[in-house]
């Protein structure tokens, strides 16, 4: 899993990836969450506006601020990855494991047009890949 920042920092999106996989299912506490840009790769001009639209809307945590209902807290120190940045993340394990990996892409693009500017071929190794985009903008709506 690679965060990066939206409806709240990349510090508390990683924390909240982790609180939705331990959620889900203790199984996929094993899945690790690596820490993505703080920043877009272009116009940040907007950047503040738009964090505060997030906070306004999502909560401080990006969840609404809602209470967590899962029991206990979960153990963040032992999944999020530090050490490796998602975009090198994306090209090694698609290379490690070509044709399977699918890619899902919540929100931004960043992380993945990072790893297209490390390894262009890494494309061709997807084995699929899923957006639900964004836009600060306007709404966009999609029949593909």
């Amino acid at each position: 899993m690679c965060v990066r920042e939206g409806n709240t920092n990349v510090e508390q999106a990683a924390k909240n990836t982790v609180r939705a996989l331990y959620a889900a299912d203790d199984k996929c506490l094993g899945v690790p969450v690596y820490l993505g840009s703080d920043q877009p790769l272009l116009d940040s001009s907007l950047l503040e506006t738009l964090r505060e639209d997030a906070r306004n809307f999502h909560g401080i945590d990006g969840l609404g601020d809602a209470q967590d209902a899962t029991e206990g807290e979960p153990p963040y120190g032992s999944v999020i990855d530090w050490s490796e940045k998602p975009a090198v993340a994306i090209c090694r394990l698609i290379h490690e494991n070509p044709d399977e990996v699918p890619v899902v892409a919540l929100g931004s693009l960043t992380n993945i047009a990072l790893a297209m500017r490390l390894d262009r071929d890494v494309c061709k190794k997807i084995k699929s890949l899923y957006i639900m985009g964004e836009s600060s903008y306007k709404a966009i709506i999609s029949n593909m």
